[in-house]
């Protein structure tokens, strides 16, 4: 990708063809986005490269001005719909009903995965902080779409713990009803919750998710 004269252009084959003239910005779902990414001050290009869906997949091309020319270099991660925010921008991906949201943040001209929000069911998703070095400071479980840190209410008299999410690996340890345990993870067929609990001693194990009800508000009580 090049830009001359305030127009992009793309390399098919043996030939620049031009893309979208830089003084229209794409709105969502556009072929090509225009925004500054990266927080240089330059405008830079995000390019539509596979629309089997409403918002489609994007390549993203950093723009650097090296030696008087103005370069392009493509960034190794596929995006899904950007938009910018006032710290860097977000990627917004559909699947089914869900919405996969990463942010992005900006580091000396590089770009860096902040926050990633992966939703694990209806009621709950998986929030994984990095720093600018790409290493994971924190993951915690949260209801879909708030802050608030999801725990899992025993809803049975007794709701038995599991080592493993599967029927044979039953203990005799279990949550009286009413019981609360926070909710640290959750299973690929979203049967099963993996939880701590520390009202007496440290457990941590799973429980069938149809024998609790997931809530917000109370985890704060929780140590």
């Amino acid at each position: 990708m090049r830009e001359r004269g305030g127009d992009y252009y793309l390399l098919s084959g043996n030939k620049w063809e031009p893309i979208k003239s830089a003084d229209t910005f794409g709105g969502e779902a556009s072929p090509v986005i225009f925004m500054d990414a990266n927080g240089d001050g330059y405008t830079d290009v995000f390019l539509k490269i596979y629309d089997g869906r409403v918002e489609g997949f994007y390549s993203l091309f950093l723009l650097r001005p090296v030696a008087g020319n103005i370069l392009f270099s493509e960034q190794k991660p596929i995006f899904g719909n950007p938009r910018a925010d006032r710290h860097g921008f977000s990627s917004f991906e559909h699947s089914g009903p869900f919405v996969r949201v990463e942010q992005y943040k900006f580091l000396d001209g590089n770009i860096y995965k902040h926050l990633e929000r992966e939703p694990l069911s209806a009621d709950v998703e998986r929030v994984t902080l990095y720093d600018a070095s790409g290493e994971v400071v924190s993951v915690s479980i949260r209801l879909l779409g708030t802050e608030e840190l999801a725990c899992a209410r025993a809803a049975l008299a007794k709701v038995f713990f599991y080592v493993e999410p599967t029927e044979e690996r039953k203990t005799q340890m279990y949550l009286a009803k009413d019981d609360l345990a926070r909710v640290i993870d959750v299973s690929p067929d979203r049967e099963w919750l993996k939880v701590n609990y520390a009202k007496f001693s440290a457990i941590t194990g799973w429980l069938r998710s149809n024998q609790t009800v997931v809530e917000g508000g109370a985890c704060k009580n929780i140590n």
